[in-house]
């Protein structure tokens, strides 16, 4: 018994350790998630990568039309779900266990995020600037990232949680 309630202390401590790091888990809209594809344009052959990729809705969508998609995912619970989603539904998604501040974005299309503004600003905004390729393309989920200027704001009504689109020089 002491086994399975260190094992779940460990799980939820990930899940934690998300939050803190990134972002807690906020399931993106299904609503929100065609649109998310559409600002992506034709990701057809392309790599695409979402960080943070929680319980997988995302990265599976974009498998379906057609990208190389993988997801980082650091809290084990949600990757376990994500993975599991993933081969259940015969998917071409991958799914990784993860920091994605240590995974290497310099091969990436498209990379998409739900992150807390904070994080965006001080942490990943310079990943993104140094590991990118030119033309990549960057979709943020609700929150601007600070300093940029997002080429497409995707906000089709009031109620609507906003979606950035930005192409990195």
């Amino acid at each position: 018994m002491i086994v399975l309630e260190i094992v779940l202390f460990l799980m939820l401590l990930t899940i934690a350790w998300g939050a803190w790091t990134f972002a807690p888990w906020v399931p993106t809209h299904a609503r929100d998630i065609s649109r998310a594809i559409a600002l992506a344009g034709d990701i057809e052959g392309r790599t695409f990568i979402e960080l943070g990729s929680g319980d997988g809705r995302m990265t599976l969508a974009a498998a379906r039309a057609g990208a190389n998609a993988t997801g980082y995912e650091i809290a084990i619970p949600l990757f376990l779900i994500a993975w599991c989603r993933g081969k259940l539904t015969g998917s071409s998604a991958q799914f990784k266990f993860g920091d994605l501040f240590r995974t290497n974005l310099s091969h990436a299309d498209v990379v998409f995020f739900f992150g807390m503004p904070k994080i965006i600003a001080d942490r990943l905004r310079m990943k993104l600037e140094k590991e990118l390729k030119p033309g990549a393309i960057i979709i943020s989920y609700t929150f601007e990232v600070e300093g940029w200027t997002p080429v497409v704001t995707d906000k089709p009504e009031a109620s609507a949680l906003s979606i950035y689109k930005y192409i990195r020089p």
